[in-house]
This record gives C-alpha cells, structure tokens and sequence, in this order.
C-alpha cells in the first residue's frame, strides 16, 4: 500500500474539488490508483507520493514535503524540475518525463482512437451542413486567434458561440458535458477554427479532437509537430502559410470547391503509424507511472527535496513555515511558463 497525496491539481484533497472517485479512491490520468498494481491510499496528513500541479498557484502546500514528487502538468505547463522527481507533461519524452498532452480535462488517449477514420459518407455529410464555420472562447487574450476570427468574418459569417468575439447566442456551458456540447455546435458546419492558446512543440489540447469528432474541417494553429500526431490531410494547418490572412485566402478556396473540402473530410484522421503509437500510450503510461511507484527511492532515485542538502537544513531549523519564509512568491515562482502571455498577445506572422 503506497500513500499518496495531490496538491493543486484540478481534483484536490487538499481543498477545492475532489480528485478521488465518489467513494474517495485516488485516480489520475484516468488510471485507478486505488487497484492493483498499485494499491494507492490517500493520505494528506504522511504521504510517500504527491502528485502536484501549478494550474493553482496559491495551492502548492507541497514545499515542506521532502518525499517523492510527481508533476502533472494538466495544461501547458513544463515540469519546474528543481521542485520534483518525475513528470508527466508535453516535455520530451526521457527516464523521468512521461510525454503527453492527454491529462484528465481531456479525452482520454484510447479515445483518441475513436476519431481515427473519416466519417461514414464524407459527401453526405456536406449536403447535411448549414453554415460555414464556428468560433467558440471564452479566452480573449489569444490574439491570433481573435484576429484571425475578424479576418474570416470580414468575408463570411463566422458563428462565435462564446464569450470572445459573440454573434450567436446559445453558447455551450463550461460545465457539465462540455465535448458533448460542442459535438452539436461544430457539426453543422463546414470548418471550426481551433487555435490553441499557445504555440508549443509537443504541446496540444483537445481541440482538434472535438473538431473532428464533430465531422467538421479544422483550421490550426499551435504545436508545429501535429503532423506527428494526426493526419496533416485531414486539417488545415496555419503553418503551411506564411501569414493569417493567406490562410484566410485558402479556408474561402476550400468552401467554394467541394471536391477541396471533400478532400480533407475524406482523409484519415490518424495515419497508420500515428494510430500504432496512439494504441501504445496507454500502456506506456502505465510502465511509467509503475516506475514512479516502484522504482526504490535511493541513490540517484532518492526524492530531489532529500538530496538538497540546502533545503533539508532549512526544513529541520524551520519545519513547516520555511517554505513561506524562504520562499514567500513561491506560487507566482513555480509555474515556469513566463513566455506564453507575451505570446499570447501578439498575432502570428508564420515562422515559430
């Protein structure tokens, strides 16, 4: 029995949400930890393992702790690797990171295969489309993707469900069955325009996947190495042009010529090879997260917060309050993602 802890997470035991089962069992990444092999128990008060994330900067309580850490990034955030052993993040994959953009939020990795053909009757499912394409945010600060909606609009009728940018009421809630929601929005439309908020390799969210399960033609903007992850044929990638309003150009192509659009809705989300890899992950995350529980906590696997000799002598002089004494911004610190607003706020010109 391994006891175990979470701090910051989306579901959290040490306050906010749960981020147990209804009968307060541990789970993460959807994986059962309360079963074999690992045989998880919760424990707040002595755990052996925490899993933390910065997604909640205040709530890092994990400072005093000095036994094994396990990042879990649940958005685009990299593993701060002063403060923890192991990672699960869109970090390349090594010995201590298990590579991946698949966190709880997010459709799970064997779903992901649930969208791999195209649909049943790409033509018929034209003929069943009404309008041209769907915009839905409720984050205004991505500015390429707001400018890239009035570039669009400027031309057609873009539908903006959301907060950013509305023109339509009806907007689908962020609570409750959200994929589900947006499923009905996308499908009566031709193209959805799906930007992530940042632009990071190896990063991506879920959004080409409600678009595509959706049966709707994706525009996209984000990880430059998508193409490592889904069928480049079965999208409209921003990277293949070296400006927004080319792009723009191109998405009035595609819906003026259907034998264009067909192309893309015909296309295999995932190829072959991109389906094998998928079908792997599920049990790579599992060999990786049996390492974190498993692997013996000593010599160089010894927890990092044991093996700084600075800060083991400052928690044996200050015990619990010397994280808010050494350390007193440590929760603005410890998300290491200074770059993404200044990303954010500036419009895409091609390139990086």
């Amino acid at each position: 029995m391994t006891r175990i802890a979470a701090c910051g997470l989306f579901y959290d035991d040490l306050g906010g949400l749960s981020w147990q089962t209804p009968s307060k069992q541990p789970r993460i990444m959807h994986r059962d930890l309360w079963k074999e092999p690992y045989h998880a128990l919760v424990d707040a008060e002595n755990p052996e393992i925490i899993f933390l994330c910065p997604i909640a900067p205040r709530r890092q309580q994990h400072f005093p702790f000095l036994g094994c850490k396990v990042f879990v990034a649940c958005d685009n955030i990299l593993p701060d690797w002063r403060y923890c052993d192991w990672g699960i993040s869109f970090a390349p994959e090594s010995a201590r990171n298990f590579h991946t953009s698949q966190y709880d939020m997010h459709p799970t990795m064997e779903n992901i295969m649930n969208i791999a053909p195209p649909p049943d009757a790409p033509r018929a499912r034209l003929a069943e489309k009404t309008k041209f394409c769907a915009f839905v945010y409720a984050n205004s600060s991505v500015q390429s993707r707001n400018h890239f909606f009035e570039l669009l609009a400027q031309k057609r009728h873009v539908s903006a469900y959301g907060a950013v940018c509305r023109n339509k009421s009806g907007a689908p809630p962020l609570s409750g069955p959200y994929f589900r929601y947006l499923k009905k929005f996308y499908r009566v439309h031709k193209f959805v325009i799906a930007f992530e908020n940042v632009r990071a390799a190896g990063y991506s969210s879920e959004k080409l996947w409600n678009v595509f399960r959706s049966d709707a033609v994706p525009i996209y903007l984000g990880d430059p190495d998508i193409a490592k992850r889904y069928n480049p044929d079965a999208f409209i990638h921003a990277r293949d042009f070296d400006s927004l309003e080319h792009l723009a150009d191109y998405v009035l192509r595609v819906d003026a010529d259907d034998e264009l659009y067909l192309r893309y809705l015909s296309a295999p989300r995932l190829t072959a090879a991109q389906q094998d890899w998928w079908r792997r992950q599920p049990a790579a995350l599992d060999a990786f997260l049996q390492k974190v529980f498993f692997t013996p906590r000593v010599g160089s696997h010894a927890p990092r917060a044991q093996r700084d000799s600075f800060l083991r002598e400052i928690m044996s002089r200050l015990g619990i309050d010397a994280d808010s004494r050494i350390m007193p911004t440590k929760e603005l610190d410890f998300r290491p993602n200074p770059n993404n607003r200044p990303q954010m706020q500036r419009v895409w010109q091609g390139g990086a």
